[in-house]
């Protein structure tokens, strides 16, 4: 019997689908959020697709009516959501210009106006001239579709363009067929990054304060100084020395004996100050516990507004035990241990935060190009200098290594140069970079260096698409698969280009002789010309 095909199950999506809901509701910061969000979406669509019959989850066609050249966005497993990548808004520039084209110029929507605008003298006038300055930029392989209509009627081939183009027409109201019309530097032929300094200073820009790290510095620079200002008015109140523990045992005099003239007006001005601060600022579990020391001598002060009357002495008690506590370890307040203290937490909530240190090594980044990579790692390890000090940030502070690793994913240098920085840990981060050095090694055959380096940014960014989930033996979309290459490989290589499928429009008769022979016009299905 047949093997019957096998089909993906929704389950996994579901159960996927879930913890991206689970994660974007407990998501702390914005950007946090905003990423789970995204990847909520991308399972929204995965499911709905995958329960209305739009998606064929393990097909290398997953998305229905839609061509295996076409890149499509991949979640989590390989996936389809069943969005285009190359489906993107008109930028700002391509808005404008839309907004200038001729009436005549026929698309119902600005996008395919636009891409037709690019077939004409007119427009492949300006792919040529962009790609003669290499002023564009290549990030999905669509990008290259036109560049690739506009050499190819430049170089005398305007039956592999028409073709082409009668392969690209049904999309063009959707997919963005141009480039982005921007310088990319080019590294060295064996240097290789692991990503982009945009990239790189983005990441850097992602870097935050740890939650616990900023209660702890919220702490230490508002909540203990109120702190000691509790503890000082409740030891003005004690009767002789003031309370120790020894051994778990509680020694000295006792607090509510006695009252000074000014403890109420210092009372009332240490709970304004309180109430305004718990408005400015997040309470702690030391503020909020009922068993903390905080909370216990708040709690008493609030009681007794002009004596210990309200107070039962279980309570004074407790004023009693929580002010041996705090004087035991810290000492008492205005003593030099309890100063030397606080000053040495001091130097610890003005020591300059990750976070900070990331934001000052990003804008060194942003002085080189976007997609570019970093030339030197002296760029990151360099200590803060004077121009990029703040009030934070004092001159001469060495950058972390943490953050050193982050910039250094974005500097060009020969791979076993990154291997041996730690740059490239795996080889799974290896095989990201590769990719940049078989892109030159391919093109260094074509000798048009026009044509070379199209197909340089065209197969770097190929490589970049994710895979799909595929079943029943079928496979990943080819370089070779994708319209505009094949045109460009029989334009450039007539003698490597492989045999066309055989067509209606074909003046050749398919032939009945066995396929394996090798006279051109006795290939089955297949047209020699």
């Amino acid at each position: 019997m047949p093997e019957q095909n096998r089909a993906a199950s929704a389950g996994y999506a579901t159960g996927q689908l879930a913890r991206a809901l689970a994660a974007a509701v407990s998501a702390g910061t914005e950007a946090d959020r905003e990423r789970a969000l995204r990847k909520l979406r991308r399972w929204e669509d995965v499911v709905s697709g995958m329960a209305d019959a739009t998606l064929t989850v393990g097909s290398r066609t997953p998305v229905a009516d839609t061509p295996a050249w076409v890149t499509l966005e991949v979640a989590h497993g390989g996936f389809a959501t069943g969005r285009y990548l190359a489906e993107v808004p008109l930028s700002e520039d391509e808005a404008a210009r839309v907004a200038c084209l001729p009436d005549d110029v026929p698309g119902r929507n600005g996008r395919e106006r636009l891409n037709l605008w690019y077939l004409g003298d007119a427009g492949q006038a300006e792919l040529l001239d962009a790609l003669r300055r290499g002023h564009y930029r290549v990030e999905v392989p669509e990008d290259a579709a036109l560049p690739v209509v506009a050499l190819l009627l430049d170089k005398g081939h305007p039956e592999q363009a028409l073709d082409l183009v009668a392969e690209l027409r049904p999309l063009m109201h959707r997919l963005r067929l141009t480039p982005r019309f921007e310088p990319v530097t080019r590294p060295s032929d064996s240097a290789v990054r692991v990503t982009s300094v945009d990239e790189a200073a983005a990441a850097l820009r992602a870097v935050r304060v740890p939650a616990q790290i900023a209660a702890m510095r919220d702490t230490l620079r508002v909540w203990d100084p109120l702190y000691d200002r509790l503890v000082a008015l409740w030891c003005r109140t004690v009767d002789g020395e003031l309370p120790s523990l020894e051994k778990g045992t509680v020694r000295g005099g006792w607090p509510c004996r006695t009252w000074p003239a000014d403890w109420a007006a210092a009372r009332a001005g240490w709970l304004a100050d309180f109430a305004g601060t718990c408005r400015t600022h997040t309470p702690s579990g030391r503020q909020t516990s009922p068993k903390s020391n905080f909370a216990i001598l708040c709690r008493a002060l609030e009681s007794c507004p002009q004596g210990s009357d309200a107070l039962t002495a279980r309570e004074v008690g407790r004023i009693r035990r929580a002010l041996a506590s705090t004087l035991s370890r810290r000492g008492a307040p205005d003593t030099e241990q309890r100063g030397g203290w606080r000053t040495a937490q001091a130097a610890t909530v003005t020591a300059p935060t990750n976070a900070a240190l990331a934001a000052v090594l990003a804008g060194r980044l942003d002085r080189y190009p976007a997609e570019s990579g970093l030339p030197s790692l002296e760029v990151a390890t360099a200590a803060v200098s004077d121009t990029e000090t703040t009030a934070t940030i004092p001159s001469g502070t060495p950058m972390p290594d943490r953050l050193v690793r982050k910039a250094a994913r974005a500097l060009e240098a020969p791979a076993d140069e990154l291997v041996d920085l730690g740059v490239i840990p795996s080889g799974e981060t290896l095989a990201l970079v590769l990719p940049q050095l078989t892109s030159r090694l391919l093109s260094a055959a074509i000798e048009d260096p026009v044509v070379a380096r199209l197909h340089e940014q065209t197969y770097t960014a190929f490589r970049r698409r994710r895979s799909l989930l595929l079943l029943n033996l079928e496979h990943q979309v080819r370089f070779s698969e994708l319209p505009w290459v094949d045109a460009l490989a029989r334009a450039t290589h007539p003698s490597r280009a492989p045999p066309r499928p055989h067509s209606a429009s074909c003046a050749r008769p398919r032939c009945s002789r066995s396929p394996r022979s090798r006279t051109p016009c006795c290939r089955i299905r297949w047209c020699p010309s």
